[in-house]
């Protein structure tokens, strides 16, 4: 029954803070109730402050949570708690007090109380010998001033509770005074109070009576000051770095503006793109992915030289840093792509062991394999000793022998296969041919099933770039140069050497026959056939097309006999004597 009853209402206060802060005038009544039930029960733990009351910690949590809705009522009551606490602070029950710094902090949240009372109150408390109630403290008294000077900074808050503090850091009780220092420490640290007069006041600290308190000041005061001057070697070397990135990236503007541009000839286009490849090749940041982008457009340029100095660029980026490239100029996707992660400015790429080393055994797959070894050896030696008779050996065709090794799919199983061999013993020069074959496949492993143009795999100039950039590497331009007569000369003399004449080949099996008439011909003086090749020369179209011309302009402008008897003609035939020339200048055309 009684069970049943502490779930009614006004005896359920979960319940009733629930319905207070939905309706809190629908249940003013109520909370009228308990508000007087905990003036009562107050009075009563005055009395004996130091025993633990859980029917008061309930109200003074109950109360703090609905004092937004009932503030006329409660208007004293942070200021009962504010008091209770620094009258009977070091005889309160441990858990009594934690119930009190709640309520006051969750009352200070809500504005109902100001910071300085209650920060000042807290730091008093850091005289009481308990130590989960300080470490709440300090986080609190942390946070909150962090708070108030978010937006801005709160001069009169900072110089009230500095005050304090300096006062506090002088306390007898060693306990508060290195906790209030470590609350000034770590404001500093947070970059929240940064002023003189901080320092001041945590200086003072040296000469507190306090021995903790001395060590920590010092030992602070040394890092920070390490810290400080680490910082400043840091910032400089950043500051240089960043003028000089910028300086970079000026010079790869001026040059992909004065020499890579169409205006210039082909051989000053292909020297700045190469210019530019080794300069990204030190430093791949200082080109932007737009520029980049523009450079690489060169790679259908008509002039081949152009075009392998901006596929260069592309195969630089394609290992440097893929992502500032377009999508279809980063190369089919391999292996390698997959784990490459490109490098931030300052950031570096150390790893603790050497990539493509899950491709070799680890240790203990090399002890199974001698063992295995071993194990044939002793059968061999047994068969060895022997009595000569026949042996029956087990022998199945379905048996093959296992993998050298088992290269994990999982890129974490990989990684961890890799740290094992590689930590786990010195490897030879085979097995780094091993790793640097592992390496090349990668780069030419693709994904099966997507339709792209295969990508030959580029290797790199045999002339390693080493600190001084060799000249040949930026003038190298990929065309032919241009020789004068007596270098083609050379190279034609030096190509014809050891190599026999070229002469006329006599095609005759027997040699002592005799020649065609078409080969004499050849032989004979041109003056003793020039007749015939005159009567055999053809004529020219524009010959046949002039002598056509002629003939019909006659054959038009001649004027045609008339028409005779019979006697007539034949007297004419035989006066003329059958001449036909006279009558029809043009038969001998025909």
């Amino acid at each position: 029954m009684a069970h049943r009853n502490n779930n009614k209402l006004p005896n359920n206060l979960p319940q009733l803070q629930n319905l207070i802060k939905r309706d809190s005038e629908s249940y003013k009544d109520e909370f009228l109730q308990q508000h007087r039930h905990y003036q009562s029960t107050l009075q009563i733990f005055r009395l004996k402050p130091s025993l633990s009351n859980d029917t008061l910690s309930n109200l003074i949590m109950f109360l703090a949570q609905v004092s937004d809705c009932y503030k006329v009522d409660l208007e004293n009551f942070p200021q009962e708690l504010h008091d209770l606490l620094q009258n009977h602070a070091t005889v309160l029950h441990p858990d009594m007090r934690m119930i009190l710094c709640k309520a006051l902090i969750l009352l200070r949240n809500k504005g109902h109380i100001s910071a300085t009372v209650v920060l000042e109150l807290f730091f008093g408390l850091f005289r009481c010998k308990d130590k989960l109630l300080r470490k709440t403290l300090f986080n609190y008294i942390v946070q909150d001033i962090k708070n108030v000077n978010s937006k801005h900074k709160n001069a009169k808050l900072n110089a009230t509770l500095q005050n304090f503090m300096y006062t506090m850091l002088r306390d007898n009780n060693a306990i508060a005074a290195k906790m209030s220092l470590d609350v000034m420490i770590e404001l500093y640290r947070r970059n929240i109070w940064h002023d003189a007069k901080t320092v001041n006041v945590i200086i003072t600290a040296l000469f507190s009576k306090v021995t903790k308190a001395n060590k920590k000041t010092a030992k602070e005061l040394l890092v920070q000051h390490k810290i400080s001057k680490t910082t400043r070697k840091k910032q400089k070397k950043l500051s240089r770095a960043l003028r000089l990135l910028k300086v970079v990236e000026s010079v790869l503007m001026t040059i992909a503006n004065n020499f890579i541009t169409e205006r210039n000839a082909s051989e000053v286009m292909a020297v700045g793109l190469n210019a530019v490849r080794e300069i990204c090749n030190r430093c791949p940041l200082a080109l932007g992915e737009d520029l980049l982008q523009d450079l690489v457009m060169y790679k259908t340029h008509k002039d081949k030289g152009v075009l392998m100095a901006a596929r260069s660029l592309m195969q630089l980026y394609r290992e440097k840093n893929p992502a500032l490239l377009h999508k279809k100029d980063r190369g089919r996707p391999n292996e390698a792509m997959k784990e490459f992660k490109p490098l931030q400015y300052g950031e570096s790429g150390a790893i603790d062991y050497l990539p493509g080393a899950e491709v070799l055994k680890t240790t203990d797959e090399r002890d199974e394999h001698g063992k295995d070894h071993e194990e044939w050896e002793s059968c061999s030696e047994d068969d060895d000793d022997s009595d000569g008779s026949w042996i029956d050996v087990h022998h199945s065709s379905d048996e093959e022998l296992p993998e050298e090794t088992d290269i994990p799919s999982d890129p974490t199983e990989k990684i961890q296969k890799a740290k094992e061999v590689t930590q786990s013993r010195i490897l030879t020069q085979e097995e780094f041919k091993q790793l640097h074959l592992r390496q090349l496949a990668k780069k030419l492993s693709t994904d099966k099933g997507k339709k792209r143009k295969s990508d030959v795999f580029e290797e790199e100039d045999e002339e390693p770039s080493g600190e001084v950039i060799s000249l040949s590497r930026i003038v190298n331009v990929y065309k032919k140069r241009r020789h004068d007569k007596e270098a083609r000369m050379e190279t034609v003399l030096a190509s014809r050497e050891g190599r026999e004449k070229y002469t006329h080949r006599d095609r005759r099996q027997n040699p002592n026959a005799s020649t065609t008439n078409k080969e004499k011909k050849k032989k004979k003086s041109f003056m003793m056939i020039k007749h015939k090749v005159a009567r055999t020369k053809k004529k020219s179209f524009q010959e046949k097309q002039l002598n056509e011309t002629t003939y019909f302009y006659l054959l038009l402008n001649t004027e045609r006999p008339e028409e005779k008897s019979f006697e007539e003609a034949e007297a004419q035939k035989i006066k003329k004597g059958n001449d036909y020339s006279v009558d029809r200048p043009f038969d001998g055309l025909l």
